[in-house]
């Protein structure tokens, strides 16, 4: 008898039963349409029975070393599968022959699912030990398991079921392999295809006894699970056996260094990081192409009275990002017009304002010794223009700040503490003599000041002996200024003249 149908072995739709091809194949529009599929299609007009349940849709193990246990399970028919002694993995009391089970005990099938769903299945009969391990006509309705660490035994990966419902025995304790082991389990090995775990003996109350069950069993089903996940060949986590793309997933090289001025927190795997320090000699250095426009570093300190001389870098970027849209614009140059917040201790400032194109960097430097503590925001100010088919665009004024704070000194600070001298330190702490004193330091100049220590170019003429009005400050007329005349003073100092 002729059957119609898709005859081509290629189609998704293809009938193996068909001899007469109908016109009905399908080459595109096959795929999963079950809704509550992770990969349903909802274009799909035949379902070519891809449905499947995404792993990473339900709960995550791979966190506890049991990303394997997803699937069907049946006790292994290798010897010593099953077993039970007095102390864990001992096997002294009973220990599985190959094949030695019940083959009621072999068609049993314990199923874990990514939502956490547990599922007991048998073909009618469950070994019931403390009926006599007697074959009993139950059914148990799906529970769940949950997965943790420190297991009891060796500290490993763990697992443990939910209470089993059965209708014939009652409110029973989780288990798997054999109710008098359940309900925690802790596993002693997993792989794809095998999982070994151990089980501490209890009564039909649930209670512990003495006795310490290993049981080893086989996968035999992978509950049309598959991968789901990211399928950007870019992705460190790459996988080109996904089934179901998800790419919000993807995580992508990056440098890991925290120190590096690459450095990405979102890096899913390391890749080369970039080292800039901020300073002058470094400007031109590829490591700035990374950071965004601004003013390197942020943050430098000085210490009161202590001298000190710092470095900023203005760095202009390839792009900014608008605030209002998140539109990313290439930069055209930043038209730098004025540097503020620099203080006023602060000598031997460098910078040179002007236009400073994208990738670019200009320095300013400056030193000195800082008079007052505080804080300082050094304000770099001019006009951002992007670039619009090639063309400037002005975007308005920006300015980027960096800090520079002065920190108080809890160390005496020497320096000379004169007002009236030249280098007057208004910080200083301790005097140290190096105070200076301006003045005319000629003793033949009329004006001679004996307390000066630095020549002011003030001095005058030389005092004439002969004419007593040449010099008024030779108060004895012996024709010179001198210390003689200070005494004179000195003694008169306070006296009211008449």
């Amino acid at each position: 008898q002729d059957f119609a149908g898709c005859t081509d072995a290629v189609a998704c739709n293809f009938n193996s039963v068909a001899t007469i091809d109908d016109g009905s194949c399908l080459y595109e529009t096959c795929g999963c349409m079950d809704e509550e599929a992770c990969n349903y299609d909802a274009g799909a007009e035949f379902d070519d029975g891809s449905c499947c349940v995404c792993i990473e849709a339900g709960i995550s193990m791979d966190v506890y070393g049991l990303d394997y246990l997803i699937g069907t399970w049946q006790i292994s028919s290798a010897a010593g599968a099953f077993s039970i002694g007095p102390e864990p993995l001992s096997g002294d009391w009973f220990n599985s022959t190959e094949n030695g089970l019940a083959p009621t005990q072999y068609d049993d099938s314990w199923s874990f699912y990514p939502d956490g769903e547990f599922v007991y299945s048998n073909s009618g009969s469950t070994i019931v030990p403390w009926f006599g391990t007697s074959e009993e006509f139950v059914t148990f309705e799906p529970t769940s398991f949950e997965v943790s660490d420190n297991g009891p035994f060796f500290g490993g990966p763990t697992f443990s079921i939910s209470s089993m419902l059965s209708n014939e025995l009652g409110l029973i304790c989780g288990w798997f392999g054999t109710m008098d082991s359940g309900s925690e389990y802790e596993v002693v090995s997993l792989t794809e295809t095998s999982l070994t775990v151990l089980g501490e003996q209890s009564n039909q109350n649930c209670s512990a006894e003495d006795g310490f069950w290993t049981l080893t069993f086989e996968k035999v089903g992978d509950l049309g699970l598959c991968n789901q996940g990211c399928f950007d060949e870019m992705a460190c986590n790459y996988d080109p056996d996904v089934i179901v793309i998800d790419n919000e997933a993807c995580v992508y090289p990056g440098c890991e260094d925290p120190s590096a001025s690459n450095y990405d927190s979102t890096a899913g795997c390391p890749a080369e990081c970039l080292y800039v320090e901020f300073i002058c000699a470094d400007v031109g250095d590829e490591g700035w192409n990374l950071l965004e426009s601004g003013t390197y570093p942020e943050w430098q300190e000085a210490v009161l009275g202590i001298a000190w001389s710092g470095e900023w870098v203005l760095n202009i970027g390839a792009e900014m990002e608008e605030p209002s849209t998140g539109v990313v614009y290439p930069l055209h140059h930043f038209e730098w017009t004025d540097l503020s917040g620099i203080p006023e201790w602060a000598e031997e400032v460098t910078f040179e304002l002007g236009s400073v194109g994208p990738n670019e960097q200009r320095c300013i430097s400056a030193s000195g010794i800082p008079a007052l503590p505080g804080m300082h925001e050094i304000q770099v100010t001019g006009e951002l223009f992007i670039s619009l088919f090639g063309q400037p665009f002005s975007v308005g004024f920006q300015s980027y700040s960096a800090w520079l704070e002065v920190l108080e000194n809890p160390n005496p600070i020497p320096g000379c503490m004169y007002p009236t001298a030249v280098n007057f330190a208004g910080y200083a702490t301790v005097d140290n003599g190096s105070c200076l004193f301006a003045g005319c330091t000629d003793e033949n100049a009329g004006n001679f000041n004996p307390l000066a220590t630095i020549d002011d170019g003030s001095c005058g003429e030389a005092c004439d002996p002969e004419n007593e009005s040449m010099c008024t400050t030779d108060v004895n007329n012996d024709g010179f200024v001198n210390v003689s005349d200070l005494l004179l003073l000195l003694s008169e100092f306070g006296e009211t003249c008449q």
